[in-house]
């Protein structure tokens, strides 16, 4: 048996088991193979724990907790590591990043409801008195079904244990709140576990994260998203002193990796109870600001420290796509790609503009980018793709997502395979396949994905009417988010080279499999079923697109063969 040491001995021992890894991590030193942390519960500093130009070694954690004491701060960081495996870690956070309660009055003519604090849950102070609530059962771990996202007018604190609701105007689905619903707020802020600039070759096997601020795991900049055999994203057991259950896991995505060159390797997980989507993987566009010269441009992202000169490379690929349906204008090689100091001010119209999510951001990163060759016609205001930076060469098989708000897997990402997964009581679509170039401004093109052998029962429920500016409509949605339009769009098959085959689709309100914006894609051997529950009619005018089939294609090649259909009938 390896002795127990300190800090200070590490650097020549071949293995070690650790007492204080808190301490003793950071410091660690090459000469370690494999490090046995001592199971117990081990709190964080407000920081958390980061590891940074580490690698080859195993952490062995059977037993162990790493309790993250900021419950808007980050767990566990790794940057600039590589060849690492952890194994049978749990994170978890005290005092929670959420709190939930029951809702013990609701006031139709005024439009509000009063909520009182579960025992043992955070009380009511700034950072839980958030405009974010999530609807439950009252004796079921489940969201309501039907129920759709509710944005609130405003929380306002009574005291310490209650709070006033006030709806917003016209709140659809505020006729379904009602007394003794149990009810969830959440704020967002960092991810639990952090895999950062420059990482690759991490391993994680039997980990487990409870709570997080936002993301479970996120991913950026990175050379290789990971592999994870049997993660787990599940609410943590009941706080001291409190009989409820927990209601939410994260408060945002379980996993997001953006801006990396190598996407993640996900099987025998379990993800339930998050904030938001299950699995999401996604570019970047960046906008041609002004042509420096005929083989050089600038771009920019109205963010500090956006490190994409760490993953976008001399000989990557770069497409130039219109502003409009973001069809290809022309394709180059990037030979050079380096931040250059720039003024924020003089660009900020055009970037609040370009990005409205970004409103209140104060600094941005530029960019210089140097093709191979010169490239024709390629306007200024023109956006750029890098499909080697969205997370490509995925695989996610064997998994079970289920009850939470948003979409299971959200792919914008290329050359991937999701096979034999379950999904079920899944507020949106189970898996939706393409850019969110509008608004989001997160690409790209999905190309080269199988999606095969997977189970989805009771998906897309979410909501009790659907919008005219939803544009997810499928169990399986392949999609383009564009710019909306006055007339009718045109929708560039930016898409293709798609298998969807021999899933199986039960229970949803929209249709069982929805295609546009795509060429080159097959949808055999599927069976569905009791799908198209409600009206879906007015879905999708916004975009031009329409619903209400099992299959339905929106301008887009598709070969559809031997798929078995049950007659569905509006609920």
């Amino acid at each position: 048996m390896a002795a127990l040491v300190t800090q200070f001995e590490l650097g020549s021992a071949e293995a070690a088991t650790l007492t204080d890894p808190v301490a003793a991590l950071p410091a660690l030193r090459e000469g370690v193979s494999e490090v046995t942390i001592a199971p117990g519960v081990y709190p964080l500093p407000p920081q958390g724990l980061v590891l940074k130009n580490k690698s080859g070694f195993k952490i062995v954690a059977d037993g162990v907790t790493f309790l993250a004491t900021n419950p808007s701060g980050p767990a566990l960081t790794f940057k600039h590591c590589s060849d690492i495996a952890v194994q049978g870690l749990t994170i978890d956070y005290d005092p929670l990043p959420f709190t939930q309660g029951r809702i013990v009055k609701v006031d139709e003519a005024s439009g509000t409801a009063e909520v009182e604090i579960d025992v043992g849950y955070p009380a009511l102070s700034e950072l839980y008195l958030v405009n974010r609530m999530h609807l439950f059962e009252p004796d079921e771990h489940c969201l309501k079904p039907g129920a759709p996202d509710y944005y609130l007018k405003r929380f306002e604190k009574i005291n310490d244990r209650r709070g006033l609701i006030t709806f917003r105007e016209g709140e659809v689905g505020f006729d379904m709140v009602e007394v003794g619903d149990r009810v969830a707020f959440n704020h967002r802020s960092e991810s639990a576990l952090k895999i950062m600039e420059a990482c690759k070759g991490l391993r994680f096997k039997d980990l487990t994260i409870n709570a997080s601020p936002g993301l479970g795991v996120i991913v950026r900049f990175a050379e290789e998203a990971g592999e994870f055999d049997r993660l787990k994203i599940l609410p943590g057991p009941p706080p001291e002193g409190a009989t409820a259950e927990r209601l939410l896991s994260t408060c945002a995505d379980g996993f997001n990796a953006a801006y990396t060159r190598k996407g993640p390797l996900l099987k025998n997980c379990e993800f339930a109870f998050m904030g938001d989507d299950s699995m999401n993987l996604h570019g970047v566009v960046l906008p041609v600001l002004e042509w420096i010269d005929e083989n050089t441009f600038l771009s920019m992202r109205p963010q500090a420290d956006e490190l994409f000169d760490l993953v976008i490379h001399p000989g990557d690929d770069v497409r130039f796509l219109t502003d409009t349906n973001y069809a290809t204008l022309a394709t180059g090689k990037v030979q050079e790609f380096k931040i250059v100091d720039r003024p924020y001010e003089a660009w900020r119209p055009l970037a609040l503009q370009f990005w409205p999510t970004f409103k209140h951001s104060k600094k941005a990163t530029f960019f210089q980018v140097r093709l191979e060759e010169p490239v024709e016609n390629v306007p200024v205001g023109s956006v750029s793709e890098y499909p080697a930076t969205a997370t490509p060469d995925f695989v996610v098989r064997d998994s079970y997502f289920h009850d939470h708000r948003a979409r299971g897997l959200r792919i914008l990402a290329g050359h991937g395979l999701i096979e034999n997964n379950r999904f079920e009581r899944i507020k949106d679509v189970g898996i939706s396949m393409g850019p969110e170039f509008d608004f989001w401004r997160e690409a790209g093109w999905v190309k080269d994905v199988t999606v095969k052998g997977n189970h989805f029962t009771d998906v897309g429920n979410g909501m009790p009417a659907f919008p005219n500016d939803l544009y997810t409509f499928g169990v399986i949605c392949v999609f383009a988010r564009i710019s909306p339009t006055d007339g009718d769009p045109v929708y560039f098959p930016g898409n293709s080279h798609l298998i969807i085959e021999d899933n199986t689709i039960c229970g949803s309100a929209r249709d069982g499999i929805n295609v546009s914006a795509a060429r080159d894609v097959v949808i055999r051997n599927n069976h569905i079923e009791s799908v198209n529950q409600v009206d879906m009619s007015s879905m999708g005018k916004t975009f031009g697109l329409s619903g209400g089939q099992p299959i339905m294609i929106n301008q887009a090649d598709v070969l559809i063969e031997n798929n078995t259909i049950k007659v569905n009938s509006l609920r």
